[in-house]
């Protein structure tokens, strides 16, 4: 017996209404998206369902209602990171584009598109794609041509072709960010910025007082000195050789420079027996601030410092950028970081380990260091007392090997060598002088 035929009228297709209510939906919810969103956030069904746009918040009406958008372009599927499937808003001019092309150029765009400015390489498009060579090409040229697209580099693989969209700018990722110029790490406008940066940090990392000193002596200290004659362990020969001038232990570091020009000529010279000194004691000097100090700058302030003050003729510069730099600094121990709070919930500080005085004599000491045709400066002098300087005031560099400014050039049997240093009978006697003091004082 044959089964009865099914009376019940046939499921009816969309009719005229429907579709124009589809139609209404569609606009209504890409208006409120490009209202609520910007074109870079990946929108979810939950996103999608949270503006009252879809009726009943049926997932139906708003599956077909995101496929209508698909298919006119305006709509692009994208992955969420939480998993699933996601949408992105694409302008009406984009979507026009789209329809100007064919399917092999529509594709090849639509991956440039979706990697943004971080660009596309051409292998990377014909992975994704997995399109022939000629095919890429071809596509890639019309884009050239109809200006939908531009050609890119980045710092990371300049070697590699890389497609952009033609209204984007690479991202910091491929141009290098404030530190790239046209490709190329700007060495000179890092060491100029840091300067500035250490100039700034350490103006507000020492605290200037009057010199206790100076105020109580005046500016200028007269000191009469003569050469006190050791009355053993020393040759005779020696009584009319160099004079021997006391150091100060406190500002053992401003000697150095000048013991170093002093030394430069190794022949002896000979000096008169009674020596008039005159020095200058600063009127200002440097001390640290104490345990606790909470006003050290932030990367906050150096950001504003620079945009502020437009240091950067290149405009303004991120908080990121000059993070990056104060890192650099930091490993190179010209400053140090200090966290106001053990659990870092302020913000981290920055504190200059050289006082502003310390930074100028650097200063001069890297310029003398390039330009090396000054009077009486040779390239090896210069960065011996540029190591000085760094090494500060102690035992090794007390001693006549540790300050010598042809340290480099000694060797045994050579023209500069141990068993004929001058340097060795001048410390000699210093020492000797600095005893006799000590036992001088103690008698008295």
């Amino acid at each position: 017996m044959a089964p009865k035929k099914s009376t019940a009228p046939p499921t009816p297709g969309p009719s005229a209404s429907t579709a124009k209510d589809l139609r209404v939906l569609t606009v209504n919810l890409y208006n409120w998206c490009r209202v609520n969103y910007d074109e870079e956030h990946i929108l979810s069904q939950q996103d999608l369902l949270a503006g009252d746009v879809i009726p009943n918040k049926d997932p139906n009406l708003l599956l077909a209602a995101t496929q209508s958008l698909i298919n006119d372009r305006l709509f692009r599927t994208h992955d969420l990171r939480s998993g699933g499937i996601g949408w992105k808003i694409v302008s009406h001019v984009s979507a026009q584009k789209y329809k100007d092309l064919s399917s092999d150029e529509s594709l090849v765009y639509s991956v440039i598109e979706s990697l943004g400015r971080a660009g596309a390489w051409v292998k990377t498009i014909k992975g994704k794609l997995n399109l022939h060579q000629k095919n890429v090409d071809q596509s890639i040229k019309t884009l050239l041509q109809r200006g939908y697209i531009k050609s890119m580099s980045t710092v990371k693989f300049p070697q590699r072709k890389m497609y952009i969209l033609a209204g984007l700018q690479p991202g910091e990722d491929a141009t290098g960010g404030a530190w790239f110029t046209d490709g190329v790490l700007d060495h000179e406008l890092l060491e100029e910025l840091a300067r500035t940066l250490e100039r700034r940090i350490s103006d507000l990392s020492w605290n200037q007082i009057t010199n206790p000193a100076a105020e109580s002596t005046g500016s200028k200290l007269g000191v009469s000195q003569k050469r006190k004659r050791p009355d053993d362990g020393f040759d005779s020969t020696t009584k009319d050789k160099g004079k021997v001038r006391r150091m100060d232990t406190d500002n053992a570091g401003d000697e150095l420079s000048a013991s170093s020009s002093a030394h430069a000529d190794i022949q002896h010279r000979p000096t008169s027996k009674k020596q008039h000194v005159s020095v200058t004691l600063p009127e200002k000097i440097y001390v640290p601030y104490p345990a606790g100090y909470s006003k050290y700058p932030t990367l906050k302030y150096l950001t504003d410092f620079v945009n502020d003050n437009k240091i950067l003729q290149s405009g303004k510069i991120t908080e990121s950028n000059i993070s990056q730099l104060l890192e650099v600094m930091v490993y190179d121990d010209n400053i140090t970081k200090i966290k106001a709070t053990p659990d870092g919930s302020a913000p981290t500080m920055y504190k200059a380990r050289k006082n502003p005085t310390q930074i100028v004599a650097d200063w001069d000491l890297a310029e003398r260091l390039r330009d090396t045709t000054r009077e009486n400066d040779s390239a090896m002098q210069v960065a011996r007392e540029r190591e000085l300087s760094k090494l500060g005031s102690g035992g090794m560099t007390e001693i006549p090997c540790g300050r010598c400014p042809v340290f480099d050039m000694c060797e045994v049997g050579g023209p500069v060598n141990p068993d004929n240093c001058e340097y060795f009978e001048e410390w000699f006697l210093k020492i000797e002088s600095t005893r006799i003091d000590q036992e001088h004082s103690l008698v008295w």
